[in-house]
Protein backbone atom coordinates (compact mmCIF):
# COMPACT_ATOMS: atom_id res chain seq x y z
CA UNK A 1 0.00 0.00 0.00
CA UNK A 2 1.65 3.33 -0.92
CA UNK A 3 1.33 5.59 1.46
CA UNK A 4 -1.09 8.13 1.46
CA UNK A 5 -3.48 6.95 -0.71
CA UNK A 6 -6.16 7.03 1.59
CA UNK A 7 -5.25 7.92 5.13
CA UNK A 8 -4.16 11.36 4.36
CA UNK A 9 -7.58 11.93 4.14
CA UNK A 10 -8.30 10.26 7.46
CA UNK A 11 -5.78 11.12 9.45
CA UNK A 12 -5.90 15.37 8.51
CA UNK A 13 -9.69 14.80 9.55
CA UNK A 14 -9.05 13.23 12.83
CA UNK A 15 -6.23 15.64 13.73
CA UNK A 16 -8.90 18.58 12.61
CA UNK A 17 -11.54 17.20 14.33
CA UNK A 18 -9.34 16.27 18.09
CA UNK A 19 -7.60 19.66 18.08
CA UNK A 20 -11.56 21.91 16.99
CA UNK A 21 -12.75 19.95 20.01
CA UNK A 22 -10.13 21.25 22.59
CA UNK A 23 -10.61 24.99 21.33
CA UNK A 24 -14.42 24.43 21.76
CA UNK A 25 -14.12 23.22 24.96
CA UNK A 26 -12.08 26.35 25.72
CA UNK A 27 -15.06 28.49 24.64
CA UNK A 28 -14.03 28.84 21.35
CA UNK A 29 -17.10 28.85 18.39
CA UNK A 30 -18.87 26.13 17.98
CA UNK A 31 -18.71 26.76 14.07
CA UNK A 32 -15.01 25.22 14.47
CA UNK A 33 -16.10 21.80 14.30
CA UNK A 34 -17.46 22.15 11.15
CA UNK A 35 -16.03 19.40 8.74
CA UNK A 36 -11.76 19.87 8.21
CA UNK A 37 -12.84 19.09 3.88
CA UNK A 38 -14.71 22.50 3.77
CA UNK A 39 -11.24 23.79 3.65
CA UNK A 40 -8.95 21.50 2.20
CA UNK A 41 -8.30 23.42 -0.84
CA UNK A 42 -6.64 25.81 1.78
CA UNK A 43 -4.06 23.33 3.12
CA UNK A 44 -0.70 23.43 1.84
CA UNK A 45 2.75 22.41 3.12
CA UNK A 46 5.50 25.50 3.16
CA UNK A 47 3.31 28.43 4.38
CA UNK A 48 4.39 30.65 6.55
CA UNK A 49 2.11 32.38 9.04
CA UNK A 50 2.64 36.22 9.89
CA UNK A 51 1.11 35.94 13.48
CA UNK A 52 1.20 39.81 14.16
CA UNK A 53 -1.15 40.30 10.64
CA UNK A 54 -2.82 36.55 10.79
CA UNK A 55 -1.92 36.22 7.55
CA UNK A 56 -0.70 33.14 5.32
CA UNK A 57 2.23 33.87 3.18
CA UNK A 58 3.62 31.98 0.20
CA UNK A 59 7.19 33.33 0.01
CA UNK A 60 9.88 32.98 -2.96
CA UNK A 61 13.44 31.57 -2.87
CA UNK A 62 13.99 35.25 -2.24
CA UNK A 63 11.44 36.12 0.47
CA UNK A 64 9.23 37.84 -1.91
CA UNK A 65 5.41 37.39 -1.49
CA UNK A 66 4.04 35.24 -3.85
CA UNK A 67 0.47 34.76 -2.75
CA UNK A 68 -1.50 35.63 0.65
CA UNK A 69 -4.43 35.01 2.52
CA UNK A 70 -5.81 37.24 5.68
CA UNK A 71 -7.26 34.06 7.56
CA UNK A 72 -8.99 31.89 4.54
CA UNK A 73 -9.57 35.01 2.36
CA UNK A 74 -7.10 35.46 -0.30
CA UNK A 75 -5.53 38.52 -0.71
CA UNK A 76 -5.47 41.03 -3.90
CA UNK A 77 -2.09 41.83 -5.15
CA UNK A 78 -2.94 45.72 -4.06
CA UNK A 79 -3.78 44.81 -0.56
CA UNK A 80 -0.45 42.43 -0.02
CA UNK A 81 1.49 45.60 -1.31
CA UNK A 82 -0.90 47.78 0.89
CA UNK A 83 0.22 45.65 3.96
CA UNK A 84 4.10 44.88 3.06
CA UNK A 85 4.96 47.52 0.70
CA UNK A 86 5.28 47.42 -3.38
CA UNK A 87 8.24 45.32 -3.37
CA UNK A 88 6.71 42.20 -1.42
CA UNK A 89 9.51 41.17 0.30
CA UNK A 90 8.94 39.70 4.03
CA UNK A 91 10.98 41.33 6.90
CA UNK A 92 11.80 38.27 8.44
CA UNK A 93 12.44 35.95 5.85
CA UNK A 94 16.52 35.73 6.53
CA UNK A 95 15.85 34.71 9.65
CA UNK A 96 13.59 31.71 8.84
CA UNK A 97 15.78 31.07 5.92
CA UNK A 98 19.02 31.01 8.13
CA UNK A 99 17.79 29.12 11.03
CA UNK A 100 14.12 27.34 10.56
CA UNK A 101 13.40 28.10 13.82
CA UNK A 102 9.69 29.53 14.53
CA UNK A 103 9.38 32.35 16.81
CA UNK A 104 6.15 34.61 18.20
CA UNK A 105 5.93 36.35 15.19
CA UNK A 106 6.16 33.60 12.54
CA UNK A 107 5.17 29.98 12.23
CA UNK A 108 4.89 27.53 8.92
CA UNK A 109 3.17 24.33 7.94
CA UNK A 110 6.27 22.46 7.40
CA UNK A 111 4.37 18.76 7.68
CA UNK A 112 1.23 17.22 6.80
CA UNK A 113 0.32 17.27 10.68
CA UNK A 114 0.42 20.91 10.59
CA UNK A 115 -2.43 21.44 7.97
CA UNK A 116 -4.99 20.94 10.73
CA UNK A 117 -3.61 23.50 12.22
CA UNK A 118 -3.64 26.13 9.37
CA UNK A 119 -7.53 25.76 9.04
CA UNK A 120 -8.11 26.49 12.74
CA UNK A 121 -6.24 29.43 12.32
CA UNK A 122 -7.40 30.45 9.50
CA UNK A 123 -11.20 29.89 10.79
CA UNK A 124 -10.38 31.31 14.12
CA UNK A 125 -10.03 34.72 12.22
CA UNK A 126 -12.24 34.79 10.14
CA UNK A 127 -15.03 34.53 13.03
CA UNK A 128 -12.98 37.41 14.67
CA UNK A 129 -12.98 39.29 11.62
CA UNK A 130 -16.94 38.49 10.87
CA UNK A 131 -17.48 39.84 14.55
CA UNK A 132 -15.40 42.69 13.80
CA UNK A 133 -13.94 42.12 17.46
CA UNK A 134 -10.52 41.96 18.67
CA UNK A 135 -8.27 39.31 17.65
CA UNK A 136 -5.99 38.35 20.32
CA UNK A 137 -3.35 36.13 17.97
CA UNK A 138 -0.85 35.56 20.59
CA UNK A 139 -3.46 33.85 22.70
CA UNK A 140 -5.58 32.23 20.01
CA UNK A 141 -2.52 30.52 18.44
CA UNK A 142 -1.03 29.33 21.56
CA UNK A 143 -4.39 27.59 22.07
CA UNK A 144 -4.24 25.77 18.37
CA UNK A 145 -0.60 24.42 19.26
CA UNK A 146 -1.62 23.38 23.20
CA UNK A 147 -4.64 21.74 21.44
CA UNK A 148 -2.84 20.43 18.57
CA UNK A 149 0.47 18.89 20.66
CA UNK A 150 -2.01 17.23 23.16
CA UNK A 151 -3.40 15.35 20.52
CA UNK A 152 0.28 13.66 19.98
CA UNK A 153 0.73 12.96 23.20
CA UNK A 154 0.60 9.62 24.01
CA UNK A 155 -1.42 8.42 26.61
CA UNK A 156 -2.63 5.26 27.79
CA UNK A 157 -6.30 4.64 27.68
CA UNK A 158 -6.62 8.27 26.78
CA UNK A 159 -8.50 9.50 23.96
CA UNK A 160 -6.25 11.07 21.96
CA UNK A 161 -5.06 11.12 18.36
CA UNK A 162 -2.34 8.74 18.32
CA UNK A 163 -4.95 6.24 20.30
CA UNK A 164 -7.15 6.59 17.25
CA UNK A 165 -4.31 5.29 15.25
CA UNK A 166 -3.74 2.60 17.32
CA UNK A 167 -7.56 1.32 17.37
CA UNK A 168 -7.66 1.69 13.85
CA UNK A 169 -3.99 1.48 12.06
CA UNK A 170 -6.18 0.69 8.73
CA UNK A 171 -8.02 3.21 8.61
CA UNK A 172 -5.07 5.55 9.45
CA UNK A 173 -1.76 3.95 9.08
CA UNK A 174 0.54 2.55 5.73
CA UNK A 175 1.82 -1.03 5.95
CA UNK A 176 4.94 -1.32 4.35
CA UNK A 177 4.86 -3.11 0.73
CA UNK A 178 6.64 -6.55 0.55
CA UNK A 179 9.31 -4.92 -1.49
CA UNK A 180 10.04 -2.11 0.32
CA UNK A 181 10.22 -4.76 3.50
CA UNK A 182 12.55 -7.05 1.10
CA UNK A 183 14.97 -4.35 0.35
CA UNK A 184 15.70 -3.21 4.26
CA UNK A 185 15.75 -6.94 4.90
CA UNK A 186 18.59 -6.23 1.91
CA UNK A 187 20.12 -3.16 4.23
CA UNK A 188 20.23 -5.27 7.67
CA UNK A 189 22.15 -7.78 6.06
CA UNK A 190 24.60 -6.25 3.53
CA UNK A 191 25.31 -2.80 5.83
CA UNK A 192 27.17 -2.56 8.85
CA UNK A 193 24.59 -0.71 10.52
CA UNK A 194 21.07 -0.02 10.47
CA UNK A 195 19.21 1.92 12.53
CA UNK A 196 15.34 3.78 13.53
CA UNK A 197 15.45 7.27 15.07
CA UNK A 198 11.85 8.23 15.82
CA UNK A 199 10.40 10.68 18.06
CA UNK A 200 7.42 8.24 18.87
CA UNK A 201 6.65 6.95 22.43
CA UNK A 202 7.97 3.39 22.37
CA UNK A 203 4.49 2.06 23.17
CA UNK A 204 3.32 3.87 20.15
CA UNK A 205 6.32 2.72 18.38
CA UNK A 206 5.57 -0.81 18.86
CA UNK A 207 1.97 -0.50 18.25
CA UNK A 208 2.52 1.30 14.99
CA UNK A 209 5.42 -0.65 13.67
CA UNK A 210 4.03 -4.04 14.21
CA UNK A 211 1.37 -3.01 12.15
CA UNK A 212 3.46 -1.49 9.21
CA UNK A 213 6.48 -3.77 9.28
CA UNK A 214 5.00 -6.71 11.07
CA UNK A 215 5.44 -8.40 14.49
CA UNK A 216 9.06 -8.72 13.63
CA UNK A 217 9.32 -4.94 12.86
CA UNK A 218 12.52 -4.63 15.52
CA UNK A 219 14.50 -7.27 13.45
CA UNK A 220 14.86 -5.04 10.69
CA UNK A 221 17.21 -2.56 12.57
CA UNK A 222 20.55 -3.09 14.84
CA UNK A 223 19.47 -0.48 16.98
CA UNK A 224 16.16 1.55 18.20
CA UNK A 225 15.89 5.04 19.50
CA UNK A 226 12.83 5.63 20.21
CA UNK A 227 11.08 9.38 22.07
CA UNK A 228 13.87 10.98 20.45
CA UNK A 229 12.54 14.67 20.64
CA UNK A 230 13.65 15.51 16.87
CA UNK A 231 15.06 18.13 16.06
CA UNK A 232 16.76 18.31 19.77
CA UNK A 233 18.70 14.94 19.30
CA UNK A 234 20.69 16.54 16.82
CA UNK A 235 21.01 20.21 17.93
CA UNK A 236 21.56 20.24 21.72
CA UNK A 237 24.50 21.49 22.47
CA UNK A 238 25.62 20.36 26.07
CA UNK A 239 25.04 16.56 25.42
CA UNK A 240 24.74 15.82 29.26
CA UNK A 241 21.68 17.35 28.94
CA UNK A 242 19.80 14.87 27.08
CA UNK A 243 21.37 11.41 27.58
CA UNK A 244 20.05 7.62 26.47
CA UNK A 245 18.23 5.98 28.69
CA UNK A 246 17.23 2.42 28.74
CA UNK A 247 13.38 1.39 28.13
CA UNK A 248 11.11 -1.90 30.32
CA UNK A 249 8.02 -2.01 29.28
CA UNK A 250 7.83 1.17 27.40
CA UNK A 251 9.07 2.98 30.56
CA UNK A 252 11.90 5.23 30.68
CA UNK A 253 14.37 3.46 33.38
CA UNK A 254 18.39 4.23 33.32
CA UNK A 255 20.83 6.80 32.11
CA UNK A 256 23.42 4.97 29.88
CA UNK A 257 26.14 6.21 28.48
CA UNK A 258 27.25 2.77 26.32
CA UNK A 259 25.19 1.33 24.15
CA UNK A 260 24.26 -1.65 22.89
CA UNK A 261 23.59 -3.69 19.99
CA UNK A 262 19.63 -4.64 19.61
CA UNK A 263 18.61 -2.53 22.22
CA UNK A 264 15.81 0.12 22.78
CA UNK A 265 16.68 3.51 23.70
CA UNK A 266 14.94 6.73 24.77
CA UNK A 267 15.99 10.52 24.10
CA UNK A 268 19.96 10.88 23.47
CA UNK A 269 21.93 13.10 21.91
CA UNK A 270 23.61 13.12 18.20
CA UNK A 271 26.92 13.52 19.64
CA UNK A 272 27.16 10.23 21.75
CA UNK A 273 25.28 8.25 18.88
CA UNK A 274 27.92 9.34 16.36
CA UNK A 275 30.86 8.01 18.73
CA UNK A 276 28.59 4.51 18.72
CA UNK A 277 28.71 4.55 15.52
CA UNK A 278 32.45 4.53 15.10
CA UNK A 279 32.78 1.97 17.56
CA UNK A 280 29.70 -0.26 15.89
CA UNK A 281 31.35 -0.13 12.23
CA UNK A 282 35.22 -0.19 13.29
CA UNK A 283 35.57 3.66 11.19
CA UNK A 284 37.02 6.58 12.41
CA UNK A 285 34.72 8.24 9.63
CA UNK A 286 31.51 6.36 8.96
CA UNK A 287 29.49 7.42 6.15
CA UNK A 288 25.79 7.81 7.69
CA UNK A 289 22.57 8.45 5.19
CA UNK A 290 19.59 9.37 6.74
CA UNK A 291 15.81 9.02 5.35
CA UNK A 292 13.19 11.28 6.54
CA UNK A 293 10.40 13.38 5.65
CA UNK A 294 11.00 16.51 7.37
CA UNK A 295 13.38 19.49 7.04
CA UNK A 296 13.16 21.47 10.53
CA UNK A 297 13.58 17.97 12.13
CA UNK A 298 15.36 15.49 9.91
CA UNK A 299 17.69 17.34 7.04
CA UNK A 300 18.41 20.32 8.68
CA UNK A 301 19.45 19.53 11.74
CA UNK A 302 21.26 16.39 10.59
CA UNK A 303 23.01 17.49 8.04
CA UNK A 304 24.22 20.40 10.17
CA UNK A 305 24.57 19.20 13.85
CA UNK A 306 25.07 15.34 12.91
CA UNK A 307 27.37 15.35 9.45
CA UNK A 308 25.22 13.02 7.95
CA UNK A 309 23.81 12.92 4.45
CA UNK A 310 19.93 12.87 4.20
CA UNK A 311 17.30 11.69 1.97
CA UNK A 312 13.92 13.91 2.24
CA UNK A 313 11.05 11.71 1.10
CA UNK A 314 8.73 14.55 -0.37
CA UNK A 315 5.18 13.61 -1.69
CA UNK A 316 4.72 17.05 -3.53
CA UNK A 317 7.00 15.48 -6.13
CA UNK A 318 4.93 12.75 -7.34
CA UNK A 319 1.83 14.62 -7.13
CA UNK A 320 2.92 17.83 -8.83
CA UNK A 321 4.48 14.94 -11.59
CA UNK A 322 8.07 14.24 -12.34
CA UNK A 323 10.10 14.97 -15.28
CA UNK A 324 12.39 12.10 -15.73
CA UNK A 325 16.38 12.95 -15.72
CA UNK A 326 19.02 11.19 -16.99
CA UNK A 327 19.84 7.91 -15.31
CA UNK A 328 17.20 8.53 -12.30
CA UNK A 329 14.60 7.10 -14.82
CA UNK A 330 16.10 3.52 -13.60
CA UNK A 331 17.08 2.10 -16.63
CA UNK A 332 19.85 -0.55 -15.31
CA UNK A 333 17.35 -2.94 -14.21
CA UNK A 334 19.46 -5.74 -15.58
CA UNK A 335 22.26 -4.88 -13.41
CA UNK A 336 20.06 -4.51 -10.54
CA UNK A 337 18.55 -8.02 -10.94
CA UNK A 338 22.83 -9.25 -11.13
CA UNK A 339 23.37 -7.33 -8.23
CA UNK A 340 20.48 -7.95 -5.04
CA UNK A 341 18.34 -10.73 -4.66
CA UNK A 342 15.32 -8.51 -4.08
CA UNK A 343 12.64 -10.89 -5.92
CA UNK A 344 9.34 -9.12 -4.81
CA UNK A 345 8.00 -6.30 -7.50
CA UNK A 346 7.26 -3.27 -6.78
CA UNK A 347 4.27 -2.26 -8.21
CA UNK A 348 2.83 1.47 -8.39
CA UNK A 349 -0.09 3.09 -9.82
CA UNK A 350 1.16 6.61 -8.50
CA UNK A 351 -0.97 9.17 -6.92
CA UNK A 352 -4.72 8.67 -6.21
CA UNK A 353 -7.52 11.13 -6.36
CA UNK A 354 -7.54 11.32 -2.74
CA UNK A 355 -4.25 12.00 -2.43
CA UNK A 356 -4.30 14.80 -5.40
CA UNK A 357 -7.50 16.20 -3.21
CA UNK A 358 -6.18 16.83 -0.18
CA UNK A 359 -1.93 17.54 -0.70
CA UNK A 360 -2.33 20.12 -4.11
CA UNK A 361 -4.03 23.15 -3.52
CA UNK A 362 -5.73 25.85 -6.48
CA UNK A 363 -5.85 28.62 -4.42
CA UNK A 364 -1.81 28.04 -3.60
CA UNK A 365 -1.05 26.86 -6.26
CA UNK A 366 2.63 25.09 -6.60
CA UNK A 367 4.73 23.82 -3.64
CA UNK A 368 7.70 24.43 -5.84
CA UNK A 369 7.37 27.44 -7.47
CA UNK A 370 4.96 30.25 -9.01
CA UNK A 371 4.95 33.22 -11.05
CA UNK A 372 6.70 36.46 -9.63
CA UNK A 373 4.14 39.20 -9.48
CA UNK A 374 4.26 41.49 -12.74
CA UNK A 375 4.76 44.78 -10.75
CA UNK A 376 7.64 42.88 -8.71
CA UNK A 377 9.20 41.75 -11.82
CA UNK A 378 9.12 45.78 -13.25
CA UNK A 379 10.53 47.05 -10.63
CA UNK A 380 13.11 44.73 -9.98
CA UNK A 381 14.80 44.49 -13.66
CA UNK A 382 13.72 45.72 -17.13
CA UNK A 383 11.77 42.88 -18.36
CA UNK A 384 9.37 41.97 -20.62
CA UNK A 385 6.79 40.87 -18.06
CA UNK A 386 3.14 40.71 -18.74
CA UNK A 387 0.30 38.62 -17.05
CA UNK A 388 0.66 36.07 -20.31
CA UNK A 389 4.42 36.29 -19.93
CA UNK A 390 5.35 35.70 -16.17
CA UNK A 391 8.54 34.93 -14.98
CA UNK A 392 8.69 32.01 -12.85
CA UNK A 393 10.45 31.46 -9.44
CA UNK A 394 10.92 28.76 -6.84
CA UNK A 395 9.95 28.79 -3.37
CA UNK A 396 11.22 29.38 0.04
CA UNK A 397 10.80 25.34 0.32
CA UNK A 398 12.43 24.27 -2.53
CA UNK A 399 15.20 26.19 -1.82
CA UNK A 400 15.74 24.73 1.81
CA UNK A 401 14.84 21.18 0.28
CA UNK A 402 18.29 22.12 -1.81
CA UNK A 403 20.05 23.75 0.90
CA UNK A 404 19.82 21.33 3.63
CA UNK A 405 19.27 18.07 1.72
CA UNK A 406 20.96 15.47 -0.35
CA UNK A 407 19.03 13.64 -2.39
CA UNK A 408 14.51 13.81 -2.47
CA UNK A 409 12.62 11.37 -3.25
CA UNK A 410 8.71 10.90 -3.60
CA UNK A 411 8.38 7.63 -1.34
CA UNK A 412 10.58 5.23 0.55
CA UNK A 413 9.63 2.92 -1.83
CA UNK A 414 11.29 4.76 -4.63
CA UNK A 415 15.07 4.03 -2.72
CA UNK A 416 14.26 0.32 -2.94
CA UNK A 417 14.33 0.88 -6.72
CA UNK A 418 18.32 1.56 -6.57
CA UNK A 419 21.20 -0.88 -6.27
CA UNK A 420 22.60 -0.30 -2.90
CA UNK A 421 25.85 0.81 -4.75
CA UNK A 422 23.95 3.06 -7.52
CA UNK A 423 26.05 6.78 -7.26
CA UNK A 424 23.36 9.56 -6.84
CA UNK A 425 24.02 12.96 -8.19
CA UNK A 426 23.25 15.17 -5.15
CA UNK A 427 21.71 18.73 -4.81
CA UNK A 428 25.31 20.08 -5.20
CA UNK A 429 25.77 18.46 -8.41
CA UNK A 430 26.23 21.45 -10.87
CA UNK A 431 22.41 21.03 -11.85
CA UNK A 432 21.72 20.81 -8.36
CA UNK A 433 17.69 19.68 -9.92
CA UNK A 434 19.14 16.05 -10.34
CA UNK A 435 19.08 15.99 -6.62
CA UNK A 436 15.57 14.81 -6.80
CA UNK A 437 15.04 11.40 -7.76
CA UNK A 438 13.69 9.33 -10.22
CA UNK A 439 13.25 12.78 -11.80
CA UNK A 440 12.37 16.58 -11.08
CA UNK A 441 9.43 17.87 -10.05
CA UNK A 442 7.67 19.92 -13.05
CA UNK A 443 7.07 23.07 -11.32
CA UNK A 444 10.77 23.40 -10.41
CA UNK A 445 12.92 26.20 -12.34
CA UNK A 446 16.47 26.78 -12.95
Amino acid sequence: MDKGKKTVKYLNNLSYNYSARVLVEKGYDESLLQPFEINKDFCIKGMVFDSANGDFLKLSDSGVILRASHGSRMMSDAEIQDKYGRDRQWQYFSQLESTLEQSDKFSYTENYYDLPCMVLLARLIDLQENKNGSLILPKVYQDVIEGYVKGFLYKEKQATILSACEEEPSKYLEQCSEHLKAWLRSLRDKCQMVFLLSSAHPVFANSAMSYILGEDWRSYFHILLLQARKPGFFSVQDPSKRPFYTVVDGQQREEVTELQEGQSYLEGNVFLFNEYIKKFTGKADPKVLYIGDSIRSDAHPSSKYGNWQNVLVLEEMEVEELIPSGPCTLDYKEEKQEEESIETPNIRSGPSEVEREFLLSNRWGSFFGDNLPVDRCKSSADLNVTETNPIRTNTLWTRLIRKHSSIAIPKLDYMADFPMNFKFETFSSSDWRKGFHPGMPKNVTC
